[in-house]
């Protein structure tokens, strides 16, 4: 996978992971982290165990959410705060609530993702507000086929 299919994919796995699709973010991050050297795939795997344990929320099996929480959380406390352009140290706040309710039995509001932003970065994506494209900003197109046939590209707009 070259680096522009790996971001869009990147991208398109944390999109998912924020709508709830959890499964699905974990298939699109597992693409990726098949093709990683092996010191970024901790990284990888810490945020597909993620999604995984949030899988099994919607699976009612909190033995398995809690596990795959606490696998995923100390994967990525390895990784700086703004790692691959996330706010991995506001992701790892968002899961605290889960892992202390988790351990005294209670739920907690789902988390999101969310980018790193950088003076004059616009950050393009349905269902957020964000500013109006300008000219050079990139925008992945993605196309979206059945099962898990998909194909995504970077334009100038």
């Amino acid at each position: 996978m070259d680096a522009e299919c790996k971001r869009a994919a990147f991208w398109r796995g944390i999109d998912c992971f924020n709508r709830r699709q959890f499964f699905t973010c974990h298939e699109v991050l597992e693409e990726i982290w098949l093709e990683e050297p092996p010191e970024e795939k901790p990284f990888y795997q810490g945020l597909i165990q993620v999604a995984a344990a949030f899988h099994h929320f919607q699976q009612r099996n909190r033995k398995g959410m809690h596990s795959l929480l606490e696998a995923g959380a100390e994967k990525l406390r390895l990784y700086p705060p703004d790692y691959q352009g996330l706010d991995v140290a506001g992701l790892l706040r968002a899961l605290e609530p889960w892992l202390e309710r988790l351990a005294r039995r209670e739920g907690a509001p789902l988390p999101a993702i969310e980018p790193v932003t950088e003076p004059g970065a616009r950050l393009l994506a349905k269902g957020r507000h964000v500013e109006a494209k300008q000219p050079g900003d990139l925008v992945c197109l993605a196309a979206f086929g059945s099962g898990f046939t998909w194909g995504a590209t970077l334009i100038r707009w």
